[in-house]
């Protein structure tokens, strides 16, 4: 974080980035997955905020939700904003691609349509290929302990597996994908109390030592899951999960399993 009257005022758009990849590093360098997760903001557009396209620039919508997920306090949003703005003019719009100039070529220049219908193919080739790589992606076997279920697309093909209320306040349930071989948690509030209250929901495996763990917890919520753990079906899953409210604290009396 920047010291008290640093000026940024002349900052260029890379020492920014620079900025956001030094805070990502400090902050434990977390996947992009497991931070989708905390600030429901996909993990691509997450990387592409310290990995931007040349010539490009990240939104302040994505900044921000990058400098949640580090954990950055909200009173220090203000200032970060700054410096973004500041960056923002000095590389131009950031929510629009450059417009390249005729190019002279051998000593022959190439008309503006022909330069048009170079970039096209070259956005067509990118969209096979991204596509291409979604496809790999979403491959059985490709997803990882603290994925984000619904990022990564194993909840494409989501099974509940189990399912408990707990003293009618809320529902504990536990999803398997196929395509990933994981499992992952999810906690329902019943009492449709969840503003200045918390819910935390967790999945753990009981087959290694440490056993695979992943948990989530956040206030103002009704819905909540947790990142996914990679398994083998026969291997022995559970979840718990918790609320908070003002009044008292509500427990799982034992976990659910499978």
């Amino acid at each position: 974080m920047s010291k008290e009257g640093e000026n940024f005022t002349s900052e260029p758009p890379e020492g920014f980035i620079d900025s956001l990849r030094a805070l990502h590093a400090a902050a434990g360098a977390p996947k992009f997955s497991v931070m989708a997760a905390r600030v429901d903001i996909s993990r691509s557009t997450l990387n592409a905020v310290i990995n931007p396209r040349p010539h490009s620039f990240p939104t302040w919508e994505a900044t921000r939700g990058f400098l949640r997920a580090c954990d950055v306090d909200e009173a220090q949003l203000p200032e970060w904003r700054r410096r973004w703005a500041t960056c923002k003019d000095r590389r131009g719009n950031s929510d629009q691609e450059p417009v390249a100039p005729e190019t002279v070529t051998s000593g022959r220049t190439i008309s503006r349509a022909r330069a048009i219908g170079v970039s096209a193919l070259s956005a067509l080739l990118g969209v096979i290929a991204g596509g291409l790589a979604v496809y790999w992606l979403l491959q059985p076997g490709r997803a990882e302990t603290g994925d984000d279920p619904i990022a990564s697309g194993c909840a494409e093909d989501a099974q509940q597996v189990a399912m408990t209320e707990v003293a009618g306040s809320y529902q504990l349930h536990l999803l398997w994908s196929a395509r990933c071989s994981a499992n992952w948690g999810r906690i329902i509030r019943l009492d449709d109390k969840p503003y200045g209250n918390r819910v935390g929901v967790s999945v753990y495996g009981n087959f290694a030592d440490p056993p695979p763990a992943q948990h989530t917890e956040r206030p103002d919520v009704n819905d909540l899951y947790t990142p996914i753990i990679v398994v083998e079906p026969t291997w022995t899953v559970c979840v718990t999960g918790t609320i908070w409210t003002a009044a008292a604290t509500t427990n799982a009396e034992r976990p659910l399993c499978r």
